[in-house]
């Protein structure tokens, strides 16, 4: 069932766009020309809820990513303390969700990130997801395709060694799934976050991926 979220009365439709991988989280360093065709088509197809951060370009330069997309909301017009002041200056606006890498006593919770996959089921235990059920916190889950395992079953070291073959075996599954709902993996991996009520974070530098990754919407899974 497609989602629509609200924050500060602001409907938000899921899955979200992970902006990180412009900038270096897929190898990429896109310069705004390179971007914004992606971003336009986000843009059409209703996906306005984009995720970024200062961390997502320490390798080269902080706040890479939001410049990036600053540039790109001024150019084309789509939009009515310390470090959210130079975020505002260089996104150009002030953005309607922030979020604090460490916690604020004072300000109201809207919504969280952590990890959540079909490989990182973590706080589906710990009682986190489940928390903020209770207090109508969203949670926005990032690494929805598992660091990229569902495809390459490489991701990071917590996806090798024992944790491979159980890896595959999850895979497998999801490729079964996939079959019988006629859609792909990255799909079905989207859809699952998004039956458990949260909003996946997904990135790209492709147009048709974005297409492929927001048509989850329309993926319906059940218990």
């Amino acid at each position: 069932m497609a989602k629509t979220f609200t924050f500060q009365d602001i409907p938000v439709k899921s899955p979200s766009f992970g902006a990180m991988g412009l900038s270096f989280g897929m190898g990429s360093k896109l310069s705004l020309e390179e971007a914004e065709h992606v971003l336009l088509q986000a843009i059409e197809l209703g996906c306005t809820l984009w995720d970024t951060s200062i961390f997502n370009q320490v390798v080269y330069e902080a706040g890479v990513d939001e410049k990036l997309l600053g540039d790109f909301t001024r150019k084309h017009n789509v939009r009515d303390k310390e470090c959210i002041e130079h975020t505002i200056e260089r996104l150009g606006f002030t953005p309607d969700l922030y979020y604090l890498h460490r916690i604020d006593p004072i300000a109201n919770i809207d919504a969280l990130q952590a990890e959540n996959s079909a490989f990182e089921t973590l706080h589906e235990a710990d009682g986190l997801i489940e928390a903020a059920r209770e207090l109508g916190v969203a949670y926005v889950a990032y690494s929805p395709l598992g660091h990229g395992v569902i495809k390459t079953l490489r991701g990071g070291p917590k996806f090798q060694g024992k944790n491979r073959y159980k890896n595959k075996a999850i895979v497998d599954e999801i490729k079964k799934l996939a079959n019988r709902k006629g859609c792909s993996l990255p799909q079905i991996a989207l859809a699952r976050v998004d039956a458990h009520r949260m909003i996946p974070i997904h990135g790209t530098t492709k147009t048709k991926r974005l297409e492929e990754k927001w048509v989850s919407r329309n993926v319906i899974l059940t218990e």
